[in-house]
């Protein structure tokens, strides 16, 4: 009896430390329907003791939170019962009860593993509240989603119409520069057919983009349209007759904006802030340092000084082609320092070429060795190049200034040109002259003529330097040479001594080119009137005109959009490289002076370079203002660079091309492009490199 009471405590032991154990690992399991309390089957085990499972009972009604009636008889029988069950069971093993309790007491309502209390169970009106308002945030829900498919619709039928209207507009537009094209390259061979086709073309193009404006309005197609036309009669020329004026640079871009100004997309306020500019970038004074230098320039020129300064070198340099080729870009390197680069090119191309002829070499890499020198060294002083003068007044720099600034990088950038136009002319120039200087000085001495000894003249009925006033057709330096070499030199001079007279670079130039056609009317009216017959006038209403079409790529937009590619190196002087390249890419699309126009606008509408932005900026303003500087040194690389690169590139390049085209040797944009390349880019490189390295930015 004793053995099975044993066994059967033992049996009991172990199940209620089996019962414990499975509660202890399955308590968080969800409760299912016919389990027991958090999935366990510990109330399916019931004890024979009868004290243990009443109380054992009441024990779990009491932990599930449910109300015990203490005060009843039956509460306090229930609590002697217990008593004795726990002096009766003191020191024993622990029973399956406890066990059991234990492994329910995470089950407990509101202990950590349970959660929290669950909340009261919600009245019916508040059931019925939280239903109506379920209710009524679907319908808002809905008829919010209602009001926003009716607001995308109409948003989406305008974006598809702008879309369709890009589209349209964009076919017609390339429609228009395909005849345009056409035009231009086939030419008729009678002249007069050949204008009045062109003619026609321009004009029902011109039509046809105002119509299609009027239609599907989008003004920066528009303006698109005329300066593509304005580029394509600049690079190919229509000549004109004695009756009808041709179609060229000084024609074209006057006419668009005659017709941009009709058809509404300029008013009179664009077309005089075109010109007038703003505070810190005056078009106007481009136009008018443009005005007294070319006097100043050509006067030079019609005196014969260049011409017999050009048979001197000639003599002492003509003996080996190496020689010639060196004396030539540096001759023309020193003078682009005093004058314009584009009237160098204008009076160093038809003594070039002819010294090729007589000495049987290749014009073209001759051509090219003065002509990219002059464009190089140009960046040294804001004399070298009217775009030089923009940049220097909106960067406050005097005539010493912006030599301190450019010198350097000027000086680096055309040694490294002369390295390379070596290495890319070495097959081409390393060949033997026939003659000798002597007899090339003699040649050149007297009247310059085409292969055939006819007389050059070019389309204005301009006679060539050496029959003009003072040369006498002869090698001798004259004393108007002189004289007009002087006033070059002083004007250059009182540029120089900006800081202590306080007269700008522009007003001086012209004081002095107005000065000289004073003189020269009282000294030699004959002279003077030669020389204003003999200026390139078509120049000043192309530089004109472009001047509007580059402010009407402003207003229409085209420049803000441009301006994101400075904006990776905004605080880098870095930068200077992106806005060097870009200028000399829009020199080959716009011509040097609209093309800085537009690169200034560009830089002028980057953000974090705007004044009011660098003075938030801080400590970390510098970062942006020398970025802004070097962007605008580098606009001067590109501007004079980009000249070396195709033939609309400079105005000298344009009359380059035509003062060749007269004497039979052709210059394509092709064979510029194919020569420029590979020395303009490791010169960009090595210019912008350099100027990052400036102290004085």
């Amino acid at each position: 009896a004793d053995m099975r009471r044993l066994l059967f405590a033992f049996l009991l032991f172990l199940l209620g430390s089996g019962t414990a154990d499975r509660g202890a690992s399955n308590f968080t399991r969800a409760k299912k329907p016919g389990e027991g309390v958090a999935g366990s089957k510990a109330q399916a085990v019931k004890p024979k003791a009868k004290p243990l499972s009443v109380s054992a009972s009441r024990d779990l009604k009491e932990q599930a939170g449910r109300p015990s009636k203490e005060g009843s008889p039956a509460a306090i029988r229930k609590s002697a019962q217990d008593k004795g069950v726990r002096r009766a069971n003191k020191g024993a093993a622990p029973k399956p009860v406890a066990v059991l309790q234990a492994a329910m007491e995470p089950l407990k309502p509101g202990s950590e593993a349970f959660g929290a209390a669950a909340p009261a169970e919600p009245s019916s009106a508040r059931k019925e509240e939280d239903k109506q308002a379920r209710r009524s945030g679907r319908v808002a829900a809905l008829a919010a989603a209602a009001t926003a498919g009716a607001a995308a619709e109409p948003a989406s039928l305008a974006e598809q119409g702008r879309l369709a209207a890009q589209l349209l507009h964009g076919l017609a537009a390339v429609l228009e520069f395909a005849v345009l094209l056409y035009t231009v390259l086939t030419t008729p061979d009678k002249p007069h057919d050949a204008l009045v086709r062109a003619g026609m073309v321009l004009f029902v193009v011109m039509a046809l983009e105002g119509l299609v404006h009027l239609v599907l309005p989008l003004p920066y197609m528009s303006v698109g349209v005329v300066i593509a036309a304005s580029v394509l009669f600049t690079i190919n020329p229509v000549a004109g007759t004695p009756g009808l004026p041709g179609l060229h640079m000084g024609t074209v871009p006057p006419l668009c904006v005659v017709w941009l100004a009709g058809l509404g997309l300029m008013s009179r306020a664009d077309l005089v802030r075109s010109l007038y500019g703003t505070p810190s970038l005056r078009p106007y004074h481009l136009v008018v340092m443009f005005l007294g230098s070319v006097y100043l320039c050509t006067a030079l020129e019609r005196s014969g000084f260049l011409h017999a300064a050009a048979i001197k070198v000639v003599q002492r340099y003509g003996r080996s082609p190496w020689g010639l080729f060196w004396a030539l870009g540096c001759f023309s390197a020193c003078l682009t320092v005093l004058i314009p680069d584009d009237i160098v090119t204008m009076t160093l191309t038809p003594i070039t070429i002819r010294m090729c002829q007589l000495l049987n070499l290749p014009e073209v890499p001759f051509l090219f060795s003065q002509f990219f020198a002059g464009n190089i060294w140009a960046v040294t002083l804001v004399t070298g190049n009217p775009t030089n003068v923009l940049l220097a007044e909106d960067m406050g720099d005097t005539f010493l200034s912006f030599a301190g600034r450019m010198g350097v990088p000027g000086v680096a950038a055309g040694l490294t040109s002369f390295l390379f136009m070596y290495l890319t002319n070495r097959s081409k120039v390393d060949v033997t002259a026939d003659g000798g200087a002597g007899a090339l000085a003699e040649a050149l001495g007297g009247r310059r003529g085409s292969r055939g000894g006819e007389e050059d003249d070019d389309e204005s009925g301009r006679t060539p330097p050496s029959q003009g006033l003072g040369s006498a057709g002869s090698e001798r330096i004259t004393l108007t040479g002189v004289l007009c070499l002087l006033r070059v030199l002083i004007a250059t001079l009182f540029c120089a001594l900006e800081s202590v007279h306080g007269l700008p670079v522009y007003l001086v130039v012209l004081i002095m080119g107005g000065a000289s056609l004073g003189i020269d009317f009282l000294a030699d009216p004959s002279f003077a009137v030669d020389t204003l017959r003999h200026m390139p006038w078509e120049l000043f209403s192309f530089v004109t005109g472009f001047l509007v079409l580059a402010e009407a790529m402003s207003i229409c937009g085209i420049s803000r959009a441009l301006a994101a590619v400075f904006l990776p190196l905004a605080a880098s002087r870095s930068v200077a490289f992106t806005s060097g390249f870009v200028t000399m890419l829009f020199c080959n699309l716009f011509e040097t002076l609209p093309a800085t126009l537009i690169v200034f606008k560009m830089i002028d509408s980057v953000p974090m370079w705007q004044p009011a932005a660098i003075a938030a900026a801080g400590a970390r303003g510098y970062l942006f203002r020398d970025a802004r500087r070097a962007a605008l040194s580098a606009v001067i690389f590109g501007s004079n660079f980009g000249a070396n690169t195709a033939c609309i590139g400079s105005l000298g390049g344009l009359m380059m091309r035509r003062l060749a085209a007269l004497q039979g040797v052709t210059v394509t944009n092709g064979m510029l492009l194919k020569q420029g390349i590979p020395v303009m880019i490791p010169t960009m490189c090595v210019a912008c490199y350099v100027l990052t390295l400036s102290p004085n930015l």
